[in-house]
């Protein structure tokens, strides 16, 4: 129970870090464009 517990904040953390990278990336995107 713990260790699937861990798996799951682990993969949570990823996800909130690829989602800071998507938007970063789509920020300096959008500033190209202007």
């Amino acid at each position: 129970m713990s260790l699937v517990t861990a798996d799951k904040i682990s993969y949570s953390v990823d996800d909130l870090l690829k989602n800071k990278i998507i938007n970063l990336a789509a920020a300096i995107l959008n500033c190209q464009y202007r």
